[in-house]
């Protein structure tokens, strides 16, 4: 069984009610998602891989270049294969034309923001790594290696929450629990700015 851990329910948020304990597993995969958000996933895991995949290339294209000189999709399978493949000799066959290279996450809808784009810079200024909604390489079934068919990009958050999930019923549940206990707590629940863009969690509590 999975120790207890403490838990903001609504993240960066100074309340007396904001408190909870639940499992480190669950909290990991609640990480800092909004309840719809966890919804949506649990959703996503339910589909097939074909049907991933068929979602991700019904969305509008990836741009080929960011601001600075250089092909993005090209910088992205070197890092993931330099960063992860081969530092956990995971097999990494992908090309180019492997990967359905979607401009906006399949799972929360979401424009992805690119290092280097004006919208980046716009909404985190200077901050390095990896945001939230940050394109990033999904296995489908994570016994298999980035080969061609088992991989599709999702957001940085999607792909976090999957990570610590064993399936889409025990991701439903969290989101169900998430559910009921902002329910429970509407002065919480007011704090929440709950729209596609998610740009911050609203933090006006005093």
């Amino acid at each position: 069984m999975s120790s207890p851990s403490l838990d903001h329910l609504v993240p960066d948020v100074r309340h007396h009610d904001n408190a909870r304990i639940l499992c480190k597993s669950c909290n990991a995969i609640k990480q800092d998602a909004l309840p719809w958000m966890i919804h949506k996933v649990a959703d996503w895991m339910t589909l097939t891989p074909a049907a991933m995949i068929e979602r991700a290339m019904a969305l509008p294209e990836m741009p080929l270049r960011m601001t600075r000189a250089g092909d993005r999709r090209k910088e992205m399978l070197r890092g993931k294969r330099a960063n992860n493949a081969e530092a956990y000799d995971v097999e990494f066959t992908l090309t180019l034309e492997d990967v359905v290279w979607s401009a906006s996450c399949p799972v929360f809808g979401v424009p992805f923001l690119l290092p280097g784009s004006e919208d980046r810079r716009t909404r985190y200024g200077t901050k390095r790594g990896p945001t939230w909604d940050s394109p990033s390489f999904d296995r489908i079934d994570p016994r298999r290696g980035y080969v061609p068919g088992n991989v599709v990009l999702v957001c940085t958050l999607a792909n976090r929450i999957m990570q610590d999930a064993t399936s889409p019923d025990r991701v439903r549940m969290v989101a169900e629990w998430f559910d009921r206990e902002l329910a429970a707590a509407p002065e919480l629940a007011a704090l929440i700015k709950d729209d596609t863009t998610r740009a911050h969690w609203a933090m006006a509590a005093e």
